[in-house]
């Protein structure tokens, strides 16, 4: 089965220490787990969640037939103050183009981000739409700030720990 994550720099695996990527990310640890199913870690850096997003529709394509999609974004968007519902403008669309071509999908609802308490409580607005989306497309929902328990030193990034733990939930 082809298994895709899609998402942001806490899909990637991005270090906040060194710029780098961490050795390993919740990706490679799931990926780990289902050694008979071909797993793509489809995150980029600064991604955001949009409507209008090329590279979401070449990656469904390219991985077609996809099994599981998995999406962690709103990250970035909630760190550039956008608005809540913008955010869900974009995922709204992305979830919809996804019904035909994945038999399934998670959406992961991204840690609370902890730079500042405006974003903290964004993140924690977004989770909950999130929650109520997942709902109206029948896909299968977690929390990650229920999974982590800790983040960088920058309030926005997975450390090693996190990564672990989210991929073992996984």
């Amino acid at each position: 089965m082809n298994i895709v994550c899609y998402g942001d720099s806490n899909t990637y695996g991005f270090n906040p220490l060194d710029g780098g990527r961490y050795e390993t990310n919740w990706v490679d640890i799931v990926r780990e787990n289902y050694k008979d199913d071909f797993i793509v870690n489809a995150g980029l850096n600064g991604r955001l969640a949009e409507p209008r997003q090329f590279l979401y529709d070449v990656t469904l394509r390219q991985y077609a037939p996809i099994g599981l999609l998995v999406i962690m974004l709103g990250t970035n968007n909630v760190d550039h103050l956008e608005p809540v519902e913008h955010i869900t403008v974009g995922l709204h669309v992305m979830l919809r183009r996804a019904l035909s071509k994945a038999e399934h999908i998670l959406l992961l609802a991204p840690p609370y981000l902890r730079n500042d308490e405006e974003r903290y409580q964004r993140s924690k607005e977004l989770n909950k739409k999130l929650k109520v989306f997942a709902d109206s497309f029948h896909a299968d929902f977690i929390d990650v700030e229920e999974v982590v328990s800790e983040l960088a030193f920058d309030g926005i990034h997975l450390t090693q720990k996190g990564h672990e733990q989210l991929g073992k939930q996984l």
